[in-house]
């Protein structure tokens, strides 16, 4: 696994997180109270953390599974070219749900209370899904690899070493 594809399953792991940590926090006469979005009384706000859930599970899916993996579950034609628009799709719709509960807690909440961390965990996952592969340098992202075995990078080495001797070969061959 890539750090790049790392990073981006840990966003997906803070967006499932952020559905089910608390969303909203009131305080009224020293006492406070926190819900979550199944402790809400509106099922808005339970078919976006559902959404959010989805959308971060996908995103986890896409970066811990391998291609070939992934393409004997969902047919998707050219899968290589379209992983970056799902991923990207995935952390717009993180991003939007944010937004909009957001917004729908501000109005419900009529100045009582506040929108809390899980909220603001789903919408830094939709950021960090969306940001990440933007960023200048994510190409040195995509080819630092973790958890690779040594035996793994015994045979990257010697198919590096009969790269660079048959290179050498072809340069004396060429004098």
């Amino acid at each position: 696994m890539t750090l790049k594809k790392l990073l981006l399953s840990i966003a997906g792991g803070l967006g499932i997180l952020g559905a089910f940590l608390p969303w909203y926090r009131a305080s009224l006469l020293g006492f406070s109270m926190t819900a979550n979005a199944f402790g809400l009384d509106s099922a808005l706000y339970v078919i976006l953390a559902i959404l959010a859930i989805v959308c971060a599970a996908a995103i986890i899916v896409l970066n811990v599974f391998k291609e070939k993996q992934i393409s004997k579950i969902i047919k998707i034609k050219d899968l290589n070219k379209n992983l970056s628009k799902i991923l990207l799709g995935a952390g717009v719709a993180l991003l939007v749900i944010a937004i909009i509960t957001f917004i729908a807690l501000q109005n419900d909440s009529k100045g009582f209370g506040n929108v809390s961390w899980g909220i603001w965990l789903i919408g830094l996952a939709g950021v960090i899904v969306i940001v990440l592969p933007l960023l200048k340098n994510v190409a040195i992202l995509d080819k630092v690899v973790i958890g690779q075995t040594n035996q793994g990078s015994k045979e990257e080495a010697k198919k590096e070493e009969v790269k660079k001797d048959t290179k050498k070969e072809t340069k004396k061959s060429s004098k």
